[in-house]
């Protein structure tokens, strides 16, 4: 009983960990799973780039240092560019629009989503899959809607 349990745990986190989405339940191919996993990981590294002046960086260091200097340039301001004009003309929100956008989601919203969405989708930034928020329902609906609320009034969010 135990180890089928575990085996179960280990099933559903390769099964996460590979981002790939199931017809159908109790396919327990970790070695599957792994090959997958390793296939993201070789597909979003970088063993290489090649600078402005051609020069090829192999070494995680150099590639590291070089993004940096690339972006601090790119991003980095010079001083006063004057105002931004827009290339067309923004036509102004009407009131309805703006009322609506304004409007805070109701907890029949937020559960309509959140079970609309698939379960066994890879988790977010807190480490929770979808999975986790609708089987726990119940118990978190009041806490979620008021991170939920708070975020659209822009309260401060904690840290991590």
């Amino acid at each position: 009983m135990l180890f089928s349990g575990l085996t179960s745990v280990k099933c559903a986190f390769w099964k996460q960990k590979s981002g790939i989405k199931w017809l159908k339940e109790g396919d327990a191919n970790t070695a599957f799973f792994h090959a997958i996993v390793k296939q993201r990981r070789n597909k979003n590294f970088i063993a290489r780039i090649k600078e402005k002046s051609g020069t090829w960086l192999e070494s995680a260091e150099l590639i590291k240092d070089s993004t940096i200097d690339f972006y601090s340039k790119h991003f980095s301001s010079n001083g006063y560019r004057g105002p931004f004009s827009m290339p067309f003309e923004v036509p102004p929100i009407g009131e309805v629009d703006n009322n609506m956008i304004k409007e805070l989601p109701a907890l029949k919203k937020v559960r309509e989503i959140i079970f609309e969405m698939n379960a066994e989708s890879a988790p977010g930034p807190d480490g929770f899959g979808v999975g986790f928020y609708q089987s726990c329902w119940e118990v978190i609906k009041e806490n979620l809607l008021s991170a939920i609320q708070d975020f659209f009034k822009g309260t401060e969010q904690p840290k991590g």
